[in-house]
């Protein structure tokens, strides 16, 4: 889905020099965008959660942004599986896709919202 694609990396392997300097590229070119700045277009994202460890990204899960019809409160949905973040994210990069209103309105049904 994105122009830098992330490999799985194995569990307890420190990333390489080469590895680094990609994401860390990647990251100047892509920068995070807080939360609060986010709007309801269908737009495709990657989210930066925090807890008390520090940041983390949500790996290879790409989440949009939608309004729930019954209370109207807006959340991230998952457009991968069923996951849903256990705690608030604090950054989110858009990507280069963008869903239609029908799509977005799948993902929110399947959501539950």
């Amino acid at each position: 889905m994105n122009s830098y694609h992330r490999k799985v990396r194995e569990f307890g392997r420190p990333e390489t020099i080469a590895e680094r300097k990609a994401r860390l590229a990647f990251d100047r070119q892509h920068p995070w965008t807080p939360v609060s700045d986010a709007v309801i277009d269908g737009t495709v994202c990657e989210l930066l959660f925090n807890d008390m460890a520090g940041n983390f990204d949500g790996g290879d899960r790409r989440f949009v942004f939608v309004k729930e019809n019954r209370w109207g409160f807006q959340r991230w949905v998952c457009i991968n599986d069923r996951y849903t973040p256990s705690c608030r994210p604090c950054g989110f990069r858009p990507t280069e896709h963008v869903l239609s209103m029908s799509e977005l309105m799948k993902f929110a049904r399947r959501a539950g919202v």
